[in-house]
Order: C-alpha cells, then structure tokens, then sequence
C-alpha cells in the first residue's frame, strides 16, 4: 500500500490523472521502504522549482503492489516570501 513513484505538480489547478502522463511533473521521485519508515525521512525539492507556489497536485503513479495506496502522513515545510526591507541593504566595496 505505500507509493513509491510519486509526482509533484506546482501550479496545475485544473489537472487530472489522464493529465499525469502528458505534461512534465515539476519533481518525480522514487520512494523505497526507508523512506516510509515511522516518521518518515526529509525529502528534499529542487528549491528553485518551488518557488511562488500557490497550489501542489501530488499523483501517485505506483505503489508496493497493492490496489489501494494509503498516506499515514504527509507534511510539506518551506517559508513564505516576504518583501525585501531597503533598510537592511548594505553597499558592498
């Protein structure tokens, strides 16, 4: 039941699984059993693919075998884009 190729879509509000095949996923990757393991193991995006993310569409492509895949967890980290203060620029030479 765990998935292990998994396909990140940024920015594809309207897309569906017929969809999957034909455009190019924003990052694919391969999970293996460590991966999945309790708490699970960090892994990380290509930075500058994800940036002025407003949504990400997650397709599971395959799993270990089973007909149903299940989730225990899914958690994304990352940091919100804030203006840039003026005052904290400094001439350089």
């Amino acid at each position: 039941m765990n998935p292990t190729t998994v396909k990140l879509f940024v920015n594809r509000e309207n897309i569906g699984f017929e969809d999957c095949d034909d455009i190019e996923p924003t990052q694919q990757f391969e999970l293996t059993a460590d991966d999945l393991k309790e708490n699970g193991k960090e892994i990380m995006l290509k930075f500058v693919r994800f940036q002025r993310v407003k949504s990400i569409t997650i397709f599971v492509e395959d799993n270990a075998g089973a007909e149903v895949t299940a989730l225990g967890a899914l958690s994304f980290s990352g940091k919100t884009v804030a203006g840039t203060n003026m005052k904290d620029l400094k001439k350089q030479g």
